[in-house]
């Protein structure tokens, strides 16, 4: 074992996350794990460049990380690390697709000469055609014999992973629009929360495809406008923005959603007017005051009146609503006539409410005996009525535990 060598694959599978390796960074991997995959080595080298081949295949050419995917697949599978071999295997698949999507057929060809299967079954990627991007290549495909049996209806959500071009090719194939995976999700439900392209969900709606709750697909990427619009880029890039937004105006264009009447929030992320401006415009065309409501919401930013980060506030309301739930909060002053509480606070400022006799002397007196029978028949009071509440909302949330946890989370807003 070469441990030098083996402590630079530890530092660089840290790195792999984080930006793309050059060519010559590696080469220098390659020739760092050849020296860790002797018979009498652990796996942990091969472990550790499988997951660097898995980061750098989200950010870096996968064709680069060929020669380092050949070497992990046969040392791994004469060492049986079947981690590494599994996902090497799984971005072999990948490389594969480049060749078939760029007509590079000799390439792919000798693939299968070295030993590629075609038909292998992986766990991200399942089947090549889940990764191969046009139509040329999943009718090249077709003529080689390499879409499995069954391949467009066994599987319901095979046809959201076709991308935009192969929609007509899929259908045609026996892909069942509105099959439905083992939630009662539609391939439209799927691909709207999967973020695809709004060329793809245009097909699949034309071709009678349905969407379980419109209204509620509507209100999830409203979300992701607003209080998880950080979130949103930060795991799937502006991309997915801006796949969402165009989903989203054409579910109200269409007229399969209503617009929503709180449309607005999407005034609180000025960014999306400046971004795409011409969407934003469409969606807001009968709104007279649009530019006074985004100038002012700039405006209480520059001021520091407002968070910076809208899931920041959000956040806040829910702590303030746990907060209340608990019981946490200090009761309200303004009771009623004849609210014991009441008597309780008008006492409270005029001696020490809760002792049971003056603090200084020990002295008993008949204002702290009051006091303690106000506060008894307050704390009944008080929890008579918390109890009743609790009913409510355990019954409140039942109802409410059938919809999306957003609705749960309004539901505890509002209490």
């Amino acid at each position: 074992m070469n441990q030098k060598d083996l402590e630079y694959l530890r530092k660089m599978e840290g790195e792999a996350r984080q930006r793309a390796f050059s060519k010559e960074e590696i080469e220098h991997i390659s020739e760092a794990l050849r020296t860790n995959v002797d018979i009498a080595d652990s796996t942990e080298a091969l472990d550790l460049v499988g997951d660097i081949i898995d980061s750098q295949s989200k950010n870096n050419d996968i064709e680069l990380l060929h020669g380092l995917i050949n070497e992990v697949i046969y040392h791994g599978e004469l060492l049986g690390a079947e981690r590494a071999v599994h996902t090497a295997k799984d971005k072999e698949l990948l490389v594969a697709a480049k060749f078939i999507d760029e007509g590079r057929y000799d390439e792919f060809q000798e693939m299968r000469e070295k030993g590629f299967d075609p038909l292998y079954r992986g766990y991200g990627p399942e089947y090549l055609l889940d990764v191969v991007k046009t139509l040329a290549g999943a009718e090249y495909l077709e003529k080689e014999k390499l879409i499995p049996d069954g391949y467009f209806t066994e599987y319901d959500k095979r046809l959201y992973r076709a991308y935009p071009e192969q929609m007509d090719f899929y259908i045609a194939h026996g892909a069942d629009v509105n099959a439905e995976d083992s939630f009662g999700r539609t391939v439209l439900d799927n691909m709207i929360y999967a973020s695809r392209p709004v060329e793809s969900i245009k097909k699949v709606y034309q071709a009678g495809g349905f969407i379980t709750d419109p209204e509620d697909s509507v209100e999830m990427l409203l979300d992701r406008f607003t209080v998880d619009y950080g979130y949103q880029v930060a795991c799937y890039g502006e991309g997915s923005i801006k796949r969402n937004l165009d989903n989203f105006s054409f579910l109200i264009k269409e007229g399969i959603a209503e617009k929503p009447k709180d449309l607005d929030r999407l005034i609180s992320n000025p960014e999306l007017f400046e971004k795409y401006p011409e969407t934003m415009k469409e969606l807001f065309a009968d709104d007279k005051h649009l530019e006074e409501k985004l100038a002012k919401v700039v405006e209480r930013r520059e001021l520091n009146h407002l968070p910076d980060d809208p899931l920041k506030e959000k956040e806040d309301e829910i702590d303030r609503a746990i907060l209340k739930v608990r019981g946490r909060l200090r009761p309200r002053r303004n009771f009623p006539d004849g609210d014991p509480r009441k008597e309780y606070w008008e006492l409270k400022g005029k001696i020490k409410v809760g002792k049971t006799a003056d603090v200084k002397t020990g002295e008993v007196r008949k204002e702290h005996k009051s006091a303690a029978q106000i506060q008894t028949e307050a704390a009944k009071r008080f929890l008579n009525t918390a109890n009743k509440k609790v009913i409510s909302s355990q019954f409140a949330y039942k109802v409410q535990s059938k919809t999306a946890g957003k609705k749960i989370c309004r539901f505890f807003i509002k209490i």
